[in-house]
C-alpha cells in the first residue's frame, strides 16, 4: 500500500508546486515593465544563492554526521545484484 501512495503523493506535491512556481514567474514575466523584472531579478537571485548554499550545508553537515550506509555489511552488498564500486 505505501509503495502505491508514496509515488502518488510525491507527484501531486511537485506537480502543484510546479504549477505555482511557473504560474508566478509567468504573472511576474507578463508585467512588462524591465525597471520591476531587474528589481525582481536582483531580489531572487540572491535569495536562490544563499538557500542553495545553507541547504546543501545542511545536507552535507547531516550526512557527515549521521553516516548513512556505516551499518551495511559487506557480504550484504556482495550478495545484491547492484554493483558498487568499493
Amino acid at each position: 500500500m505505501t509503495k502505491t501512495l508514496t509515488p502518488l503523493a510525491t507527484n501531486l506535491l511537485f506537480g502543484r508546486l510546479d504549477y505555482l512556481i511557473r504560474t508566478r514567474l509567468w504573472a511576474i514575466a507578463s508585467s512588462g515593465n524591465s525597471d520591476f523584472l531587474r528589481r525582481i531579478g536582483t531580489r531572487i537571485a540572491p535569495y536562490f544563492v544563499i538557500t542553495n548554499i545553507v541547504a546543501v550545508t545542511i545536507g552535507g553537515t547531516l550526512a557527515l554526521w549521521i553516516e548513512p550506509g556505516q551499518y551495511i555489511e559487506p557480504a550484504a552488498i556482495s550478495k545484491s545484484k547492484i554493483n558498487f564500486m568499493v
